[in-house]
């Protein structure tokens, strides 16, 4: 590739006027799943000092872990003025000759097969390694004429939208499933508040403070209309603790990790009502003793109780004997449903509570005791299971629409391999 691309070209800022805007480029505004760039921001021209400069055509492609892995990479396009910069943490790859698109040259640095050869070539600490600007330059790839390559790009860009229409279809399914919720068990929402400053100035009695929370965040006003409206529902309440027969913290372990053993769950594998087993890890055998009260059985529910915090799911016999991390809660009901009670924590009841009562300045973190205290609207038995009934189907069907966005870009990614082998359709 080294022949068809340079790594880092010169990039002239010297005729814009020094107060002209530019466009900035963090790392965190490259979307991974499609190779786009999320939202531009902008600086000064004077601005530009100790960031990566590129201009309009530029491929952006991170070079650091885990932003390489996970596919951060993206076109510099309608760039401010034409120019921009953005993390040092890029490579910026322009093609120095009209034999080969960057728009190809990004569909093949995308390759799943691509990334993972990268590792081997990664340097520096463990913590922060980066690959390589050799492996760009000797990587072996496939040149089909002009017109090919074009066919390629029109190809795939049609099956990333395809992919982009049907996962939005199933974000706005489960998007959906709050307000299902709230109107099957008669919560009305306060509305958001107006940001202010008459709406940021309120004022709490002395004896709602003294010996509780001191902190003008846990005492806003809108919490409260939010417990009030908990409190008017037409169902029953009761704390989620009237229903926890047992509950613990997750296994505290270094990063020993083996080919095969112990499967772990980390955060990352906990998403709303759902345990996602992709890039599950392995701790050894020898360490079962002291996992014994950090494994999880079919019907226990985890929660994430740091970082993106009061995220859970229900366990299913997929996961029964898996271990949990640290960065998780588990605990077990008798006389509900853990579904129905999944549900409802992934729910904006859920998201507004936990929200108010984390603790922790840096990182947020939930405790037990915040847990058995969450209250929970309790209908019948016949409306719980119609609950549960309907949101199953709607995650169904949100998966159904997952799956078809994978087929999209796996049945076109195989069309593309064909033309590369064979030269055309």
């Amino acid at each position: 590739m080294g022949k068809l691309i340079t790594i880092n070209p010169n990039v002239n800022f010297s005729k814009l006027d020094k107060n002209a805007d530019i466009s900035f480029i963090p790392m965190e505004r490259i979307d991974e799943n499609y190779g786009i760039i999320k939202m531009l921001e902008t600086k000064k021209r004077t601005e530009n000092k100790g960031f990566t400069k590129f201009q309009d055509g530029d491929l952006l492609w991170a070079k650091i872990t885990p932003c390489m892995q996970n596919g951060k990479s993206a076109i510099a396009e309608n760039l401010v003025n034409g120019l921009g910069c953005g993390s040092t943490e890029f490579f910026v790859i322009r093609p120095n000759t009209s034999e080969v698109l960057v728009k190809y040259i990004h569909f093949i640095l995308r390759d799943e097969r691509i990334l993972k050869n990268a590792e081997n070539f990664f340097g520096g600490s463990a913590g922060q390694q980066r690959v390589s600007k050799d492996f760009l330059l000797n990587l072996l790839i496939p040149v089909p004429p002009i017109e090919i390559q074009q066919q390629i790009i029109d190809i795939m860009d049609a099956a990333y939208e395809e992919q982009r229409q049907k996962e939005q279809q199933a974000q706005e399914l489960l998007a959906g499933i709050n307000s299902y919720l709230l109107d099957e068990l008669g919560i009305v929402m306060p509305p958001e508040e107006e940001k202010t400053l008459e709406q940021r100035m309120f004022y709490v009695g002395a004896e709602q403070v003294l010996g509780g929370r001191f902190d003008a965040f846990f005492h806003r006003a809108m919490f409260v209309k939010h417990d009030n409206s908990i409190q008017r529902s037409k169902c029953a309440i009761a704390r989620l603790g009237d229903f926890i027969h047992y509950i613990t913290y997750g296994a505290s372990v270094d990063n020993c990790y083996v080919e095969s053993g112990i499967p772990l769950l980390r955060i990352k594998n906990l998403k709303p009502n759902e345990i996602d087993s992709q890039d599950v890890v392995y701790l050894p055998e020898i360490m079962a003793s002291e996992l014994r009260t950090s494994r999880v059985n079919t019907g226990d529910i985890l929660i994430s109780r740091s970082g993106t915090i009061g995220v859970c799911s229900v366990v299913n016999e997929n996961h029964t004997g898996y271990a949990f991390g640290s960065f998780m809660i588990k605990f077990s009901l008798s006389g509900i449903d853990p579904r129905y009670v999944s549900f409802i924590i992934n729910s904006d009841i859920g998201k507004v509570y936990f929200e108010r009562h984390k603790i922790g300045a840096i990182q947020g973190n939930i405790t037990i005791p915040t847990i058995k205290s969450f209250l929970l609207p309790i209908p019948d038995l016949a409306k719980q299971s119609k609950i549960i009934q309907n949101v199953e189907k709607i995650i169904w069907q949100a998966k159904y629409f997952e799956q078809q966005a994978q087929d999209a870009i796996s049945i076109t990614k195989t069309q593309v391999e064909k033309i590369l082998l064979e030269g055309s359709l």
